[in-house]
């Protein structure tokens, strides 16, 4: 299904029109349609597009060299992130997103990145994860998809588990390092110590655990 846009067209309509007509302060949810995807256990369960714009001031490149990063002032440009939600709510299908080309200029429509299952859990969790990671930090940080998730999705389970033996809570944190992904020590006792004070000071739980960055 193609979903009208705010004006009408002029000439033939595809997507790349619409997405130059689309205004960046709408977000366009189209009509349910059936999915069809064969052997998908959501074929046939009602669907539809949710589409945003947006329209940067300007765009940047960031260039490495040697130690220092610089940052590039490049020509703006128009972007769309479509969603493809089927069944329920939150059962996001499929993400793209797109680079839009200027309106007369010819081009068409680029998509960029496409997300599908299971990246776009990974995803999701990635913007949780930023949303909550402080940017102040002595050392840089690798964190396993998996631990993400766990902390994401259950992070009371983890005080409970601190809670019940505190010290091999800490032993194993501070023992956990391999040759290729290791977390900093000073980021991991960091951690230890805020998950302390959660336990101690239950009336700051809130405010503490949006500062944890493991």
């Amino acid at each position: 299904m193609i979903e009208l846009p705010d004006w009408i067209p002029i000439g033939p309509v595809d997507q790349t029109t619409y997405a130059q007509g689309r205004q960046s302060d709408r977000t366009y949810v189209s009509s349910s349609f059936p999915l069809v995807r064969n052997g998908s256990p959501d074929h046939g369960q009602p669907a539809r597009f949710i589409i945003k714009v947006f329209d940067p001031e300007s765009e940047s490149t960031l260039e490495q060299h040697g130690e220092a990063w610089i940052l590039k002032e490049t020509h703006k440009g128009r972007y769309q992130i479509r969603f493809l939600v089927a069944r329920e709510a939150g059962n996001i299908k499929q993400i793209w997103i797109d680079r839009v080309p200027a309106s007369g200029s010819g081009a068409q429509l680029t998509t960029l990145l496409t997300l599908s299952r299971p990246d776009i859990p990974r995803f999701l969790e990635l913007v949780q994860l930023v949303c909550s990671t402080p940017p102040d930090g002595p050392s840089s940080v690798r964190i396993d998809d998996d631990m993400v998730g766990e902390i994401l999705a259950n992070p009371e389970q983890l005080l409970s588990l601190y809670s019940a033996n505190p010290e091999k809570f800490r032993e194993l944190i501070e023992n956990d390092v391999s040759a290729n992904d290791v977390i900093a020590l000073a980021s991991r006792r960091e951690a230890v110590a805020k998950f302390d004070a959660m336990l101690r000071r239950p009336w700051k739980t809130q405010a503490i655990r949006g500062t944890i960055a493991l």
